[in-house]
């Protein structure tokens, strides 16, 4: 089992984000502190893989402690948590000390996301900032493709099947693009619904969803007599289990090696894949901060379908209030994990 992270609170006044912490799935040991500088010599004694720091834009010593936090513990991430209304202020402080944002009040699944991104020192946007920007390309593609289906399929309707059998072909395959297009917009509007958190909440048995979805993959299940159920939307997360089963299957038949796990974890079920090549050459070029980014394996895949499946994947995972993560193993193999409590 991995290690657990270790994350450290400072001048953070919301009393229940500790708690809140160690309820995550991978459950992180969290320690809260209070004054900044009175527990700087508690944090270089024993450096916390995160730090998250209570902020104010109005604090005049914030950049400099910052500096400081950069210097003296070099490898740890830190995370400003403040108010939603000082998002815009705290930017360009984030920017200058490669630190992310949490703002308050957050559900457990923008808490995981802080999390996560702090981790693998992502520089790209919030989560929030992708969903918005697809929901809205999604949004103004529907009307428009409606549209030219809708009179795809009238003018199939229409065709003479004496004088005008030669078009059918055309309009057929003009159809089914148009109807590839919508699979996609349809799966853009299923990550925006998965990020907002799920509608309806269901027993959901995540080993029945992955063995289904796995079929003809390597999968390991341990305990193998254990169940792993989650109460969450079944609408949103078979989709996303099986997306996460394509993406393993379509670098299986690139000639990489996969195995899907699925185990407890500290506080919930771990589903692992890891992934292993020699002769895929994209693979140990992975940029893990942009993992779970929209479409950002079709830059090392040309021509993929499974585009979306990280992104939708993480999203489902943080709207039901767990971890998704991608980190590189000593052995030089890529592990991607979605962490869910299970009840």
């Amino acid at each position: 089992m991995d290690r657990p992270v270790r994350v450290a609170l400072a001048e953070v006044d919301d009393g229940r984000l500790l708690e809140r912490l160690r309820a995550l799935p991978l459950q992180p040991e969290a320690e809260a502190h209070g004054d900044l500088y009175g527990s700087i010599g508690a944090l270089t004694t024993q450096p916390p893989d995160v730090l998250l720091l209570g902020a104010h834009p109005d604090d005049a010593d914030l950049p400099g402690a910052l500096r400081l936090l950069r210097s003296l513990l070099p490898g740890m991430a830190i995370v400003l948590v403040a108010a939603a209304a000082h998002e815009l202020e705290l930017g360009p402080v984030c920017a200058r000390a490669q630190a992310q944002q949490l703002l308050l009040p957050c559900t457990d699944g923008e808490l995981a996301a802080a999390l996560d991104r702090a981790l693998t020192g992502s520089d790209r946007p919030t989560e929030g900032t992708f969903v918005d920007l697809a929901r809205g390309v999604a949004d103004a593609v529907n009307s428009p493709l409606l549209a030219v289906t809708g009179h795809l399929q009238l003018l199939l309707l229409q065709l003479d099947p004496q004088q005008q059998a030669g078009l059918r072909p055309a309009l057929e395959a003009a159809l089914a693009g148009a109807v590839r297009i919508q699979q996609v917009v349809d799966q853009v509007h299923l990550a925006a619904r998965a990020a907002d958190g799920p509608r309806r909440r269901e027993r959901v048995e995540l080993r029945d969803l992955l063995q289904r979805a796995a079929e003809g993959l390597p999968l390991a299940v341990e305990p193998e007599d254990d169940a792993f159920a989650v109460r969450g939307d079944p609408e949103v997360l078979q989709p996303a289990v099986a997306g996460f089963a394509r993406f393993a299957r379509e670098l299986q038949d690139l000639g990489c090696r996969v195995q899907l796990s699925l185990s407890r974890c500290r506080a919930g079920a771990l589903l692992r894949l890891r992934v292993e090549s020699s002769n895929l050459p994209a693979l140990p070029h992975w940029r893990l901060p942009h993992t779970f980014e929209p479409y950002y394996l079709n830059r090392l895949l040309r021509g993929s379908g499974n585009g979306l499946a990280l992104f939708l994947a993480q999203a489902a995972v943080h709207g039901h209030g767990g971890q998704a993560t991608a980190r590189r193993q000593p052995d030089g193999s890529l592990a991607f994990d979605l962490a869910l409590p299970t009840v």
